[in-house]
């Protein structure tokens, strides 16, 4: 039964192509989408469709939404002819057959079967509405400013092609792709309605999950298409999973994901994973963003919420089925990282941040990275904020191995915070590659405004070991600037290695956040634990190691061999 759920749940997720057709030219936008009503055969997709078409909008369009954030309900949109088609799976394409027998596999492979019934229907649509959620470009005008984020799209190659590893952000100063940027961001929280024509009415099988319940951690999945309709014979309603990593704005409106999206997946639907049942709570707005030119291995959503709500407001659509009334518990994953959230905090010295991990809440001692505190020297005083929103200044210097010396750890006492659970370095952890672990800290975004850390999830890739003894982690982790000092968890909520930096392109400058190199402290607890129980300062000193090897190891992060950048 669950089976059929998640199947006919698929066939309500699409890709569509808009085409604009003049004398002389010819051009198509496309993304993918969510039949949220097949009553009436309405489809909701993401803007970006409309990327490509920007020389073919009727005057003063973007204006009449970036001024005034109105619908443009039953408005024309473009100034020449303009055809929809929406690509839905073959709802009775047989997918129970995933294994084949022998004489099948000969038979195909032989040539025996030389087609087979299109995994596709193809329907014309028309499109209703455009229209902007205002919630949702309020979170986005405060949190992802226009002057340090872009989201451009690379389907077609009509449009910008984003900065890219081979191709360094210097490169990109024409006032053309500016221009693009500008429109792209423009359309960042605006949503196309489409109506299927001569739909034939069905039941809805999609279960909604409010997006008040989301919270960072959550398992979910991604369904859509990767490059839109430029294949969708083979990429149509590709699946790809991670967490939320972080929602934003008022009534949770902006989601942040570390699962793959790929350009074309903007308008996909994004779900809400429990006990093998999925819950649409999101459609995907942005698969791939740059802020200040450096990639950003995050990906956004809005919440399905304000879109069905928004809908709402234009069109009258069949009842949709909300679980449990709008409430539902989140994953056993969720809860553990509501616990690793609250044993980290955010570090500030002046202008700058990064993370921090607390070795005892009771006493108010935290660990961070050494260069976190670059600018000790100037500013003298570090802020701390954990992720209630409360803070401190004035912390004290407990320990800070010199610059240029490794394990580049630091270690801060603060007055301790009421009313938060209990941390304890007794609670470190050893750790296996392969072993599934979350990386918790303040990347990208400092505490204002939102004291909350981003989660992201992935793997241990490879721990580097001298003579037994543990002394460098990677993961598979997305990692970011400001997320030097955060904790590493296994999947108990133990933590098991800091974060310290990820690796970058010494030639292009840029970096790779999932490839990111931690310190394991297992190794460091016997020192750590014994300064918590002491209190003696000398219990630290063999922090700052003088083992050749291990210098040699972290030296990768040298300024001549620039693989590895601090955050």
């Amino acid at each position: 039964m669950a089976d059929f759920v998640k199947r006919s749940q698929y066939n309500q997720i699409c890709t569509i192509q808009v085409s604009v057709t003049t004398k002389t030219n010819a051009v198509c936008g496309s993304a993918s989408g969510i039949l949220v009503d097949p009553g009436h055969g309405y489809v909701i997709t993401h803007a970006s469709i409309l990327y490509t078409l920007q020389d073919y909008f009727h005057d003063q369009l973007l204006d009449k939404i970036s001024r005034h954030g109105s619908s443009l309900f039953g408005k024309p949109i473009f100034h020449c002819k303009a055809t929809v088609e929406v690509l839905l799976p073959n709802a009775f394409e047989n997918r129970t057959g995933l294994h084949p027998t022998g004489s099948t596999i000969h038979t195909v492979l032989s040539g025996g079967v030389s087609n087979h019934a299109s995994s596709l229907s193809k329907h014309a649509g028309r499109i209703i509405s455009v229209f902007e959620i205002k919630n949702l470009r309020d979170v986005i005008q405060a949190m992802l400013p226009q002057e340090h984020w872009q989201f451009e799209d690379d389907i077609t190659g009509q449009t910008q092609k984003p900065v890219t590893m081979q191709e360094p952000a210097q490169n990109n100063n024409s006032t053309g792709k500016k221009q693009d940027s500008l429109f792209c961001y423009i359309l960042l929280p605006c949503f196309v309605l489409i109506q299927i024509e001569n739909w034939e009415q069905t039941q809805s099988s999609l279960l909604f999950r409010n997006a008040l319940d989301n919270v960072a951690g959550d398992l979910i999945e991604i369904c859509a298409t990767p490059f839109g309709a430029m294949h969708p014979e083979i990429f149509l309603n590709c699946r790809s999973s991670g967490i939320i990593s972080k929602v934003a704005g008022h009534d949770k409106v902006l989601l942040f994901t570390d699962a793959r999206c790929l350009p074309g997946c903007e308008g996909g639907a994004l779900f809400f994973v429990q006990n093998g049942i999925r819950f649409l709570t999101g459609m995907m707005i942005a698969s791939l963003c740059w802020k200040n030119s450096e990639w950003v291995g995050l990906s956004l959503a809005c919440s399905i919420t304000e879109l069905i709500h928004a809908v709402k407001r234009h069109v009258t659509v069949q009842q949709t089925s909300w679980a449990d009334n709008g409430r539902i518990d989140s994953s056993l994953g969720a809860r553990m990282c509501s616990r690793m959230i609250s044993q980290v905090c955010c570090v500030s010295v002046g202008s700058g941040w990064g993370s921090g991990v607390y070795l005892d809440l009771d006493l108010g001692v935290i660990l961070t990275c050494s260069h976190v505190l670059r600018d000790i020297e100037h500013i003298k005083h570090v802020n701390v904020m954990n992720s209630a929103g409360q803070q401190r200044s004035a912390c004290d210097v407990i320990y800070r191995s010199p610059l240029g010396t490794q394990f580049d750890i630091a270690v801060l006492q603060s007055r301790p915070f009421r009313g938060q659970k209990t941390a304890s370095a007794s609670n470190i952890k050893s750790v296996e590659e392969g072993e599934v672990v979350y990386v918790v800290g303040y990347a990208i975004f400092r505490h204002d405004g939102d004291p909350v850390p981003m989660v992201t999830r992935g793997v241990v890739a490879k721990v580097n070991m001298i003579g037994n003894v543990p002394v460098m982690l990677q993961t598979t982790c997305a990692v970011h600037a400001g997320a030097s000092g955060g904790g590493v968890f296994n999947s108990k909520g133990q933590l098991v290695a800091m974060v310290i930096c990820n690796s970058r392109d010494s030639v292009s400058g840029a970096s790779y956040p999932h490839v990111n190199m931690c310190v394991p402290l297992a190794t460091l607890e016997p020192f750590l634990s014994q300064y918590l129980a002491n209190g003696d300062r000398r219990s630290l000193h063999i922090l700052t190691t003088h083992n050749k090897s291990i210098q040699k190891m972290w030296e990768l992060g040298s300024a001549e061999n620039g693989v590895m950048g601090k955050l």
